[in-house]
């Protein structure tokens, strides 16, 4: 007998934080993902502890959905478990992670985003440039100096960019 799906729309039209704080817990990703963008379009005070508990789903759609609506939260208790994010197997959920971080413009993510700048792929790594130019720091505004003599076109593309964002 296939598990039944809850309504997520349903949830949502009528306000029942609770019930889409569970449906995170649901054993279908999809339901789970779901679920959490419901959550993004509520206030984020209310619904920021089902969504900081979702970004350590075992699924990555689930985690990548998690860090994108922690990021539009705007709450600066999600930093911490973002920068935990910086290290995800996932491509997708570092990059979701790299981006939210720079929507929250927290300091304490200096450090991790610039680890990660250093180390990370290149895909990730063009992220990170991008969330530079959202942070208006001294720190920021080296790293995107030394971006100048990375040897891929790209990463000097976006640092430019950056650069004339923060400039």
């Amino acid at each position: 007998m296939p598990l039944l799906k809850p309504d997520i729309t349903q949830m949502a039209a009528s306000g029942d934080l609770e019930a889409l704080a569970k449906a995170i817990g649901h054993q279908n990703a999809k339901v789970r993902q779901k679920a959490i963008r419901a959550l993004s379009t509520f206030d984020y005070g209310v619904a920021i502890e089902p969504l900081l508990l979702a970004i350590s789903d075992k699924n990555v759609g689930v985690r990548e959905e998690a860090a994108w609506s922690l990021g539009e939260a705007g709450d600066d208790r999600a930093v911490e478990a973002l920068i935990e994010l910086l290290s995800d197997e996932s491509v997708e959920v570092r990059i979701k992670a790299v981006e939210a971080l720079g929507k929250l413009g927290d300091s304490r993510a200096m450090g991790p985003l610039m680890e990660v700048f250093l180390h990370d792929v290149h895909k990730v790594r063009m992220h990170v440039i991008e969330a530079f130019g959202e942070l208006d720091d001294p720190v920021t505004k080296n790293a995107l100096l030394k971006a100048f003599r990375d040897p891929n076109i790209e990463i000097r593309r976006a640092a430019t960019q950056a650069l004339k964002k923060v400039s």
